[in-house]
């Protein structure tokens, strides 16, 4: 309780604001200050890691896909219903 009335102390005396606005200018990446940075596009090279990974996931989530489905039909099988009567995957029967 005395933490949120010293905060709104701060706010009506405009403390906070120049507090942050200070951290802001302080902390914040002046790149485009120095003249040193320019632009330059991405190659593929750049982007293998971001790609590689996309495409990894991309080939496993259909195998994991199908892989759920057989477990949920071969548990529903062996162990009976599952409570869900009404849950029919692809056609699949009990």
């Amino acid at each position: 309780m005395l933490f949120v009335s010293r905060v709104l102390v701060m706010e009506e005396r405009g403390i906070k604001s120049r507090l942050t606005q200070r951290y802001l200018i302080a902390t914040s990446v002046q790149c485009l200050v120095t003249s040193g940075s320019e632009f330059s596009r991405l190659k593929v090279t750049d982007l293998f890691t971001a790609l590689g990974i996309m495409g990894f996931s991309f080939l496993s989530s259909p195998i994991l896909l199908v892989a759920e489905l057989v477990h949920a039909r071969f548990k529903r099988k062996n162990m009976g219903t599952t409570g869900f009567r009404n849950l029919n995957f692809f056609n699949f029967h009990r």
